[in-house]
């Protein structure tokens, strides 16, 4: 009977349809903000990032510092990255190291009791108030970002969680500011790379012709896997200048997707 063909079939899809609902329901329970990560690569891929001076077209990041300020604890680091993570997991993504892969560089702090660390890629703060809620005294972060919006946003969270002491920042890349740099230390501990991917190399080949690194500084580099930056990787796995071991864990705020952090200590 073909109306009964027809009937099963349209069974059948009805059958698939509700069951891909249901499916996708259960990814977003267990992933309430893949919809914004998501959206977030798409403004990657398409170039809205750059157009936006590194911002998401969605504005989540004023929206995180807005969260943040009613929020979170004044004067408390912890409560400042947790309020953040907690943001970020449920609902705006963010390109910050996160809970997870931020163990590693809390991890290297904690070890090396740095005095001067460089941070390039500040984003919206987060990784800033990791690294200096675990500073001494007398240690300071500088921080380089490209974008003048995201440092604005930086130095408000930095200053809620009431490190900004500890802190100073600049806008711009890093070939530009490494003078400014060097104004304010002579040698580095220990840097952190988030920024551009496609930068960290060249970056890093400033740092070693700079004069800043010495035997024993630490290079912590986050994404290596995602977005992914290959030829760093490989130049800091092969080159004798450079010890390196990459920890792999979960992409931030996305637990089913593997991430890498590389971190390498300078041979001299």
């Amino acid at each position: 009977n073909p109306r009964l063909g027809a009937e099963g079939k349209m069974g059948k899809i009805a059958i698939f349809v509700i069951l891909s609902a249901v499916a996708i329901g259960a990814v977003l329970v267990y992933v309430p903000n893949l919809p914004s990560l998501l959206r977030f690569f798409i403004d990657l891929g398409v170039g809205t990032l750059h157009k936006s001076d590194w911002q998401a077209s969605d504005g989540r990041e004023q929206r995180t510092l807005e969260v943040v300020l009613k929020n979170a604890q004044a004067g408390s680091p912890q409560s400042v990255l947790n309020t953040i993570d907690d943001n970020a997991a449920k609902r705006d993504w963010l390109m910050n190291i996160g809970p997870v892969k931020g163990k590693v560089l809390t991890a290297v702090i904690e070890k090396e009791q740095p005095k001067v660390v460089l941070e390039v890629g500040a984003y919206i703060g987060y990784s800033a108030v990791r690294i200096a809620m675990q500073l001494g005294q007398n240690s300071k972060l500088l921080s380089v970002d490209i974008s003048q919006a995201n440092v604005a946003i930086a130095r408000q969270v930095v200053a809620h969680a009431g490190l900004s002491q500890k802190v100073q920042m600049f806008v711009g890349v890093l070939s530009d500011q490494i003078a400014e740099v060097r104004k304010h230390t002579k040698t580095i501990d220990v840097v952190f790379l988030d920024h551009d991917k496609d930068s960290y190399l060249p970056d890093l080949h400033l740092l070693e012709e700079s004069g800043l690194l010495h035997v024993g500084s630490v290079v912590v580099a986050d994404n290596v896997y995602v977005p992914g930056c290959p030829e760093y990787v490989a130049y800091v796995n092969s080159s004798p200048r450079w010890s390196t071991e990459i920890t792999e864990l979960s992409l931030e705020y996305i637990p089913f997707v593997r991430d890498g952090v590389a971190v390498s200590v300078f041979q001299g």
